[in-house]
């Protein structure tokens, strides 16, 4: 896509990551200016690259925040939200900005997102979500066809009230209309409740099957089980109580807690595993106490 302009949010990383990234910036042929944004020497798809160091952990909606903020400020048409864990294809975005150009109501749009290449069997690649989520027999979000393989099938654009935040391109009227992410999400299922809120405010939600990238999944919290627990469960709560009907959720909740809580957090106990259970109990405890943001507790 040749007209690109990236921005590197870092939410405050104890890691050298800034460092190499600036490293790379250097040897590949980019010049710094006065305001601190890099500019291809040569031509180049990328028209620019800047880096917003938050100096803390602002989570996944904060950063994004300030993504956008900076994004409108510079006249961006487009902002694309795409984690830090993705390998891209050349042509994933020209595509999809094609889908978001055809229709004015086109707002919310994402592509095929595949595991990455060392979980794939022979050739076949291994979907991690069709773009967006589909609701399970209880009713949770789940990423639409998650671990099935790859095919001719999956093709064409299909609308989906639910885009993954993973690779989500948003057109600048949506930003206008409804705003940007709901910080109290903090992390996951931000960008659940932000395309349903698209969604309702009379916006498309598209997924272009033609175009692909690919996605290690969930590396931002790795080892930190116990924490994205937490914001599963609370998060899950708080998406439910916004977007659906009393009756419904009457049906879900029991449901969820006797699957997830009862059941697997039994579970994990008996396997020596108690901070699951844990996560979970805190998670829905403070999403009944309205406590949002960011986690206030140490798992």
């Amino acid at each position: 896509y040749n007209s690109t302009n990236i921005v590197i949010i870092d939410n405050g990383s104890e890691q050298d990551s800034i460092d190499a990234i600036r490293s790379w910036c250097h040897s590949s042929g980019f010049d710094l200016d006065k305001q601190g944004v890099y500019y291809p020497v040569s031509e180049s798809v990328i028209k620019t690259l800047t880096i917003l160091e938050n100096g803390e952990n602002l989570g996944f909606t904060g950063a994004n925040g300030k993504g956008i903020e900076y994004a409108l400020e510079n006249r961006a048409d487009y902002v694309l939200f795409l984690n830090y864990d993705t390998v891209v294809t050349p042509d994933f975005l020209t595509k999809m900005v094609e889908v978001g150009e055809k229709n004015p109501k086109n707002g919310l749009v994402s592509c095929k997102i595949l595991e990455f290449n060392e979980v794939a069997v022979g050739d076949k690649d291994v979907i991690w979500s069709l773009g967006g989520y589909s609701l399970s027999f209880l009713g949770n979000p789940q990423n639409t066809s998650s671990g099935e393989y790859d095919s001719a099938d999956f093709k064409g654009i299909v609308e989906n009230d639910m885009i993954s935040g993973c690779v989500m391109l948003i057109k600048k009227e949506v930003i206008e209309s409804i705003g940007v992410q709901d910080d109290r999400f903090f992390f996951g299922l931000d960008d659940v409740e932000y395309s349903l809120r698209a969604a309702r405010a009379g916006w498309k939600n598209s997924v272009v099957l033609d175009a692909y990238v690919y996605h290690s999944g969930s590396v931002s919290t790795e080892g930190r089980i116990a924490l994205r627990t937490y914001y599963l469960f609370r998060n899950t709560f708080k998406v439910r109580s916004m977007y659906f009907s009393l009756l419904s959720n009457l049906v879900f909740y029991p449901g969820y807690i006797i699957r997830y809580m009862l059941i697997g957090g039994a579970g994990r106990r008996i396997l020596g595993k108690p901070w699951y259970l844990k996560a979970m109990i805190m998670g829905i405890l403070d999403f009944l106490r309205h406590r949002m943001g960011r986690c206030p507790h140490d798992f």
